[in-house]
């Protein structure tokens, strides 16, 4: 592996744990405090273009209850948009047919 295609993985991993933290609704530092780093761990290796140990991915991906493989899956963040958006069709689908039944009912009730 080039060092470039390592810089991208860790970006793509790095992105992958913000992206997790957000649906689980806890904050970056709460995840590096529960396996033992210090804040801005994590935001500091981007800054400063360091690697993860491979080790702490390990730990991450147990803490955030993911596989490696998905936390350094460069589509997951595309695919959890996907999941995202889909779930607001399905209600605003939902929602549109309560509207539907109800304006049924009124123009029922007004004839």
């Amino acid at each position: 592996m080039t060092e470039n295609e390592a810089i991208v993985k860790q970006t793509i991993a790095l992105n992958n744990i913000k992206a997790f933290c957000t649906m689980r609704g806890i904050k970056l530092g709460e995840l590096e405090r529960s396996i033992g780093l210090s804040k801005g761990y994590l935001s500091r290796i981007k800054v400063d273009g360091r690697g993860i140990p491979f080790f702490r991915i390990i730990m991450i991906a147990d803490e955030l209850g993911v596989s490696l493989e998905r936390l350094v899956d460069p589509y997951v963040i595309n695919n959890m948009e996907l999941e995202r958006i889909g779930r607001q069709i399905e209600s605003l689908e939902s929602k549109k047919a309560e509207l539907l039944k109800k304006r049924d009912a009124l123009s029922g009730e007004t004839v």
